[in-house]
Protein backbone atom coordinates (compact mmCIF):
# COMPACT_ATOMS: atom_id res chain seq x y z
CA UNK A 1 0.00 0.00 0.00
CA UNK A 2 1.28 3.42 -0.94
CA UNK A 3 2.04 5.80 1.97
CA UNK A 4 0.15 9.17 2.22
CA UNK A 5 2.14 12.23 1.44
CA UNK A 6 2.02 15.13 3.95
CA UNK A 7 -0.17 17.19 1.64
CA UNK A 8 -2.74 14.37 1.32
CA UNK A 9 -2.81 13.86 5.12
CA UNK A 10 -3.45 17.60 5.70
CA UNK A 11 -6.32 17.69 3.21
CA UNK A 12 -7.89 14.62 4.85
CA UNK A 13 -7.76 16.22 8.35
CA UNK A 14 -9.31 19.43 7.05
CA UNK A 15 -12.19 17.59 5.37
CA UNK A 16 -12.78 15.59 8.56
CA UNK A 17 -12.90 18.74 10.71
CA UNK A 18 -15.37 20.45 8.36
CA UNK A 19 -17.67 17.42 8.43
CA UNK A 20 -17.58 17.31 12.24
CA UNK A 21 -18.15 21.06 12.56
CA UNK A 22 -15.00 21.51 14.69
CA UNK A 23 -13.03 23.58 12.27
CA UNK A 24 -11.89 27.13 12.86
CA UNK A 25 -14.04 28.59 10.07
CA UNK A 26 -16.32 31.28 11.72
CA UNK A 27 -20.10 30.63 11.84
CA UNK A 28 -21.99 32.55 9.17
CA UNK A 29 -24.57 35.16 10.21
CA UNK A 30 -28.29 34.62 9.64
CA UNK A 31 -28.25 36.94 6.66
CA UNK A 32 -25.20 35.16 5.19
CA UNK A 33 -26.79 31.74 5.67
CA UNK A 34 -30.08 32.82 4.04
CA UNK A 35 -30.47 33.00 0.32
CA UNK A 36 -31.44 36.29 -1.34
CA UNK A 37 -35.27 35.98 -1.06
CA UNK A 38 -35.02 34.55 2.46
CA UNK A 39 -32.83 37.42 3.60
CA UNK A 40 -35.26 39.92 2.13
CA UNK A 41 -38.20 38.31 3.90
CA UNK A 42 -36.33 38.21 7.20
CA UNK A 43 -35.44 41.90 7.03
CA UNK A 44 -38.96 42.87 6.04
CA UNK A 45 -40.44 40.70 8.83
CA UNK A 46 -38.24 42.29 11.50
CA UNK A 47 -39.08 45.74 10.21
CA UNK A 48 -42.80 44.94 10.33
CA UNK A 49 -42.55 43.66 13.91
CA UNK A 50 -40.69 46.81 14.94
CA UNK A 51 -43.30 48.99 13.26
CA UNK A 52 -46.11 47.09 14.99
CA UNK A 53 -44.37 47.49 18.35
CA UNK A 54 -44.02 51.24 17.84
CA UNK A 55 -47.64 51.48 16.73
CA UNK A 56 -48.73 49.54 19.84
CA UNK A 57 -46.85 51.97 22.07
CA UNK A 58 -48.44 54.95 20.30
CA UNK A 59 -51.96 53.50 20.55
CA UNK A 60 -51.43 52.59 24.21
CA UNK A 61 -50.25 56.12 24.95
CA UNK A 62 -53.24 57.62 23.16
CA UNK A 63 -55.64 55.35 25.09
CA UNK A 64 -54.02 56.34 28.39
CA UNK A 65 -54.25 60.03 27.49
CA UNK A 66 -57.89 59.68 26.40
CA UNK A 67 -58.73 57.81 29.62
CA UNK A 68 -57.17 60.55 31.77
CA UNK A 69 -58.91 63.35 29.86
CA UNK A 70 -62.22 61.47 29.86
CA UNK A 71 -61.93 60.80 33.59
CA UNK A 72 -61.26 64.48 34.33
CA UNK A 73 -64.17 65.51 32.11
CA UNK A 74 -66.57 63.05 33.75
CA UNK A 75 -65.48 64.16 37.22
CA UNK A 76 -65.94 67.81 36.25
CA UNK A 77 -69.36 67.06 34.76
CA UNK A 78 -70.46 65.19 37.86
CA UNK A 79 -69.44 68.14 39.98
CA UNK A 80 -71.38 70.56 37.77
CA UNK A 81 -74.59 68.50 37.80
CA UNK A 82 -76.90 69.75 40.55
CA UNK A 83 -75.31 73.17 40.92
CA UNK A 84 -73.09 74.19 43.84
CA UNK A 85 -70.57 71.79 45.44
CA UNK A 86 -71.24 70.06 48.74
CA UNK A 87 -71.40 72.46 51.66
CA UNK A 88 -69.56 72.29 54.93
CA UNK A 89 -71.16 72.59 58.39
CA UNK A 90 -73.29 75.70 58.99
CA UNK A 91 -72.86 76.85 62.59
CA UNK A 92 -73.89 80.51 62.72
CA UNK A 93 -75.85 83.17 60.83
CA UNK A 94 -75.14 86.85 61.33
CA UNK A 95 -78.23 88.81 62.49
CA UNK A 96 -80.13 90.55 59.71
CA UNK A 97 -78.13 88.98 56.86
CA UNK A 98 -80.75 86.63 55.41
CA UNK A 99 -84.32 87.14 54.23
CA UNK A 100 -86.01 84.47 52.10
CA UNK A 101 -88.37 87.06 50.58
CA UNK A 102 -85.39 89.00 49.22
CA UNK A 103 -83.59 85.80 48.22
CA UNK A 104 -86.65 84.49 46.35
CA UNK A 105 -86.37 87.29 43.81
CA UNK A 106 -82.97 85.89 42.79
CA UNK A 107 -84.53 82.53 41.90
CA UNK A 108 -85.02 82.68 38.14
CA UNK A 109 -88.26 80.65 38.02
CA UNK A 110 -89.74 82.78 40.79
CA UNK A 111 -88.60 86.09 39.34
CA UNK A 112 -90.15 85.25 35.95
CA UNK A 113 -93.46 84.30 37.57
CA UNK A 114 -94.06 87.40 39.73
CA UNK A 115 -94.32 91.05 38.81
CA UNK A 116 -94.48 93.95 41.25
CA UNK A 117 -93.78 93.39 44.93
CA UNK A 118 -96.61 94.95 46.91
CA UNK A 119 -95.30 94.94 50.49
CA UNK A 120 -92.62 97.25 51.89
CA UNK A 121 -90.69 94.53 53.76
CA UNK A 122 -92.10 95.90 57.00
CA UNK A 123 -92.80 92.39 58.34
CA UNK A 124 -89.16 91.22 58.47
CA UNK A 125 -88.05 90.06 61.93
CA UNK A 126 -84.82 88.56 63.21
CA UNK A 127 -85.15 88.08 66.96
CA UNK A 128 -81.35 88.22 67.30
CA UNK A 129 -81.57 91.94 66.52
CA UNK A 130 -83.24 92.55 69.89
CA UNK A 131 -86.90 93.22 69.07
CA UNK A 132 -88.49 93.71 72.49
CA UNK A 133 -91.86 92.59 71.10
CA UNK A 134 -90.60 89.01 70.85
CA UNK A 135 -89.35 87.08 73.85
CA UNK A 136 -88.53 83.70 72.39
CA UNK A 137 -86.15 81.02 73.58
CA UNK A 138 -85.43 80.29 69.92
CA UNK A 139 -83.86 82.67 67.46
CA UNK A 140 -86.41 83.08 64.69
CA UNK A 141 -86.11 84.79 61.32
CA UNK A 142 -89.44 85.44 59.64
CA UNK A 143 -91.16 87.58 57.05
CA UNK A 144 -94.34 87.92 54.97
CA UNK A 145 -94.25 89.22 51.41
CA UNK A 146 -96.73 89.79 48.56
CA UNK A 147 -96.38 90.08 44.79
CA UNK A 148 -98.76 90.94 42.00
CA UNK A 149 -98.89 88.25 39.28
CA UNK A 150 -100.18 89.55 35.96
CA UNK A 151 -103.44 91.44 36.12
CA UNK A 152 -105.51 88.97 38.13
CA UNK A 153 -103.31 87.11 40.58
CA UNK A 154 -101.62 87.69 43.95
CA UNK A 155 -98.81 85.59 45.38
CA UNK A 156 -98.14 85.46 49.14
CA UNK A 157 -95.08 84.04 50.86
CA UNK A 158 -94.33 83.70 54.55
CA UNK A 159 -91.62 81.75 56.30
CA UNK A 160 -89.89 81.16 59.62
CA UNK A 161 -86.34 79.87 60.07
CA UNK A 162 -85.07 78.69 63.45
CA UNK A 163 -81.46 79.90 63.50
CA UNK A 164 -80.60 79.02 67.10
CA UNK A 165 -82.05 77.11 70.03
CA UNK A 166 -81.40 76.82 73.77
CA UNK A 167 -79.21 74.02 75.09
CA UNK A 168 -81.16 70.78 75.13
CA UNK A 169 -83.75 72.04 72.63
CA UNK A 170 -84.01 71.10 68.94
CA UNK A 171 -84.35 73.70 66.19
CA UNK A 172 -85.71 71.02 63.85
CA UNK A 173 -88.18 69.89 66.51
CA UNK A 174 -89.42 73.46 66.77
CA UNK A 175 -89.75 73.63 62.96
CA UNK A 176 -91.65 70.32 62.96
CA UNK A 177 -94.25 71.85 65.28
CA UNK A 178 -94.60 74.93 63.08
CA UNK A 179 -94.96 72.79 59.95
CA UNK A 180 -97.76 70.70 61.48
CA UNK A 181 -99.55 73.83 62.74
CA UNK A 182 -99.42 75.49 59.34
CA UNK A 183 -100.72 72.34 57.66
CA UNK A 184 -103.65 72.19 60.06
CA UNK A 185 -104.47 75.88 59.46
CA UNK A 186 -104.09 75.71 55.67
CA UNK A 187 -107.71 74.69 55.04
CA UNK A 188 -109.09 77.75 56.84
CA UNK A 189 -110.62 80.27 54.46
CA UNK A 190 -111.53 77.72 51.79
CA UNK A 191 -115.19 77.46 50.93
CA UNK A 192 -114.53 74.19 49.10
CA UNK A 193 -111.38 72.07 48.98
CA UNK A 194 -110.66 70.27 45.73
CA UNK A 195 -107.64 68.27 46.86
CA UNK A 196 -104.90 67.87 49.46
CA UNK A 197 -101.69 66.09 48.52
CA UNK A 198 -97.93 65.91 48.70
CA UNK A 199 -96.70 67.56 45.53
CA UNK A 200 -94.45 65.30 43.45
CA UNK A 201 -91.21 66.54 41.91
CA UNK A 202 -90.31 68.50 45.06
CA UNK A 203 -87.18 67.45 47.00
CA UNK A 204 -88.38 68.39 50.49
CA UNK A 205 -91.30 67.34 52.70
CA UNK A 206 -94.36 69.29 51.62
CA UNK A 207 -98.12 69.73 51.70
CA UNK A 208 -100.26 71.11 48.87
CA UNK A 209 -103.91 72.13 49.07
CA UNK A 210 -106.15 73.93 46.60
CA UNK A 211 -109.80 74.84 46.18
CA UNK A 212 -112.19 77.82 46.12
CA UNK A 213 -112.49 80.74 48.51
CA UNK A 214 -115.88 81.96 49.71
CA UNK A 215 -115.76 84.80 47.16
CA UNK A 216 -115.31 82.35 44.26
CA UNK A 217 -111.59 82.95 43.66
CA UNK A 218 -109.31 79.95 43.29
CA UNK A 219 -106.58 79.50 45.88
CA UNK A 220 -103.52 77.23 46.05
CA UNK A 221 -101.25 76.80 49.07
CA UNK A 222 -97.90 75.00 49.23
CA UNK A 223 -96.07 74.40 52.53
CA UNK A 224 -92.61 72.87 52.85
CA UNK A 225 -90.04 72.21 55.56
CA UNK A 226 -86.28 72.36 54.95
CA UNK A 227 -84.09 71.62 57.96
CA UNK A 228 -85.27 73.96 60.73
CA UNK A 229 -87.19 76.28 58.42
CA UNK A 230 -90.75 76.27 57.09
CA UNK A 231 -92.08 78.33 54.19
CA UNK A 232 -95.51 78.75 52.64
CA UNK A 233 -96.38 80.01 49.15
CA UNK A 234 -100.02 80.82 48.36
CA UNK A 235 -101.61 82.03 45.15
CA UNK A 236 -105.02 83.64 44.77
CA UNK A 237 -106.46 83.53 41.26
CA UNK A 238 -108.97 86.25 40.49
CA UNK A 239 -109.22 85.43 36.78
CA UNK A 240 -111.60 82.47 36.94
CA UNK A 241 -109.27 80.38 34.73
CA UNK A 242 -108.28 78.01 37.47
CA UNK A 243 -107.12 75.09 35.34
CA UNK A 244 -104.34 77.06 33.65
CA UNK A 245 -103.34 78.99 36.76
CA UNK A 246 -103.16 75.77 38.79
CA UNK A 247 -100.83 74.24 36.19
CA UNK A 248 -98.67 77.36 36.22
CA UNK A 249 -98.51 77.41 40.03
CA UNK A 250 -97.48 73.75 40.22
CA UNK A 251 -94.78 74.48 37.64
CA UNK A 252 -93.53 77.42 39.70
CA UNK A 253 -93.24 75.30 42.84
CA UNK A 254 -91.46 72.43 41.08
CA UNK A 255 -89.05 74.77 39.28
CA UNK A 256 -88.15 76.84 42.34
CA UNK A 257 -88.31 74.32 45.23
CA UNK A 258 -84.82 72.87 44.66
CA UNK A 259 -83.33 76.36 44.65
CA UNK A 260 -85.18 77.27 47.85
CA UNK A 261 -84.01 74.07 49.49
CA UNK A 262 -80.36 74.71 48.59
CA UNK A 263 -80.52 78.31 49.86
CA UNK A 264 -82.07 77.33 53.18
CA UNK A 265 -79.79 74.32 53.58
CA UNK A 266 -76.67 76.44 53.10
CA UNK A 267 -77.75 79.43 55.20
CA UNK A 268 -79.82 78.16 58.14
CA UNK A 269 -77.51 76.78 60.88
CA UNK A 270 -77.47 73.05 61.44
CA UNK A 271 -79.34 71.76 64.47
Amino acid sequence: MDEETPEQHSRTDTETQQKNGSGTTPKKSLRERLSGPQACLAVVGCGTLAALAVMGLVIGGLRLFTSIVSGDTEQQASQNIGGAPERGPVSTLEPGTFDLCESAQNVSAFDVYVDERLDGNESFIDTAEGDSEFDSRFREIKNECVWRVGSSGVLHMNYVAIADSPRGESSIGRADDIYETWKADASQGFDGIVDEEELGGVPSENFFIYGDLDNGDGAYTFISQVKSSVYEVSYIDESGHQDSSLTDFRGLIRDSSLDFQERLDRVVPDD
